[in-house]
């Protein structure tokens, strides 16, 4: 009997045992498993820079967000690149509000590109200024472009941007959106990626920051031949067609110029013209640059606390934005008469008028 009791007991304590050992081969697995699945969550967000639309730490702007006061009333300059249907080749769908729509948006192709307008210049403000958005379905499907910001629709600056992709990422890959910062089409669609104009203060005198009224958008070819500020390729979903490259939807304002009203009679910078004559440039104290109109002269002439800018191409001897004239020539037509009236003077018999010429 006694034995019996012992046979029993040591075979519930084996049993027991067994249990223990059993438990104890089962934890490590398990450990093992959700150290795993840690680091596979470290791998999802790898890089330094601010992470997707609607994750801690992200800088994405929602469409809807009351801090936009405004957005793009205009286009100029689209050149699509290859891989765009003539579906896609609408530029005034990038015009108004972002819808979040995968259909409203004009494509610039591959390294294609657009330059957008506004009714008000947008000015440098608190943190961001503007926010550009694109139609990604996804928060790694990221086609790429480069922003770029001017203040005469002639010299462009470009923001700048970096990209830690280390290789090709495919037509059916993932960009991880850690990795990279400074492009449009971070963050999917319905959110835009916002710029801050302090970054660009201070890069030249033709750009000012307070009154930047052309921002280009250009397409990256994601390829690896096309390089970041720092020299390193830039790798995106490649190659994409029909509606390839960036997808712009919209540029919204966060800080958009004040204006206020003032006069001026001209006849302050006038006193310094013949009679029948005119002033449209160059500024002799201008700055010389090599543009789309081969060397032209940026400047501009001051009239009763005004400024007034005036490019003028010393190869054309041709010229946009303002100039002055006392000329009273109402019958000449054509541009051999461009500096004169019809009406023949300025407001309350002023003898010296300013003329503009808006090239937008």
């Amino acid at each position: 009997m006694l034995n019996s009791i012992r046979s029993a007991y040591a075979s519930v304590i084996r049993s027991r045992l067994s249990a223990r050992l059993k438990q104890r081969r089962v934890r490590p697995i398990r450990n093992r498993r959700l150290r795993a699945e840690s680091l596979e969550g470290r791998r999802m967000l790898t890089g330094p820079y601010a992470p997707a639309a609607g994750e801690p730490g992200s800088t994405a702007m929602f469409l809807d967000d009351p801090a936009f006061v405004a957005w793009s009333t205009g286009w100029k300059d689209y050149a699509p690149g290859a891989n765009v249907d003539a579906t896609w080749k609408t530029p005034e769908k990038a015009l108004g509000q972002a819808v979040a729509s995968g259909f409203d948006i004009v494509a610039l192709g591959d390294s294609g590109e657009i330059t957008l307008t506004f009714d008000r210049p947008i000015r440098n403000g608190p943190g961001a200024d503007f926010a550009v958005f694109e139609n990604s379905f996804s928060d790694t499907f990221l086609e790429l472009a480069f922003v770029e910001a001017s203040s005469d629709g002639v010299t462009f600056f470009r923001i700048a941007n970096d990209s830690l992709t280390e290789d090709p990422v495919g037509a059916f890959g993932a960009v991880d959106p850690t990795n990279i910062t400074g492009y449009g089409g971070k963050y999917r669609q319905g959110f835009g990626v916002p710029f801050d104009l302090e970054e660009l203060a201070g890069a030249s005198p033709l750009l000012n920051v307070n009154r930047v009224t052309h921002v280009k958008i250009v397409d990256i070819k994601g390829d690896g031949s096309t390089l970041d500020s720092g020299g390193d390729p830039i790798y995106d979903v490649h190659p994409t067609t029909g509606s390839g490259g960036f997808d712009l939807d919209a540029v919204g304002v966060v800080h958009a110029a004040e204006y206020a009203e003032s006069l001026a009679g001209f006849e302050d910078v006038g006193a310094g013209l013949a009679s029948e004559s005119a002033w449209f440039g160059p500024d002799p104290d201008g700055v010389e640059q090599t543009g789309a109109f081969g060397d032209t002269v940026v400047g501009g002439f001051d009239s009763e606390g005004l400024r007034l800018n005036n490019t003028y191409s010393l190869d054309f001897g041709t010229w946009t934005g303002c100039g002055y004239s006392n000329t009273t020539d109402t019958t000449t037509p054509g541009f051999t008469n461009q500096m004169s009236a019809y009406a023949g003077g300025g407001a309350d018999n002023s003898a010296t008028y300013a003329v503009a010429f808006h090239d937008i």
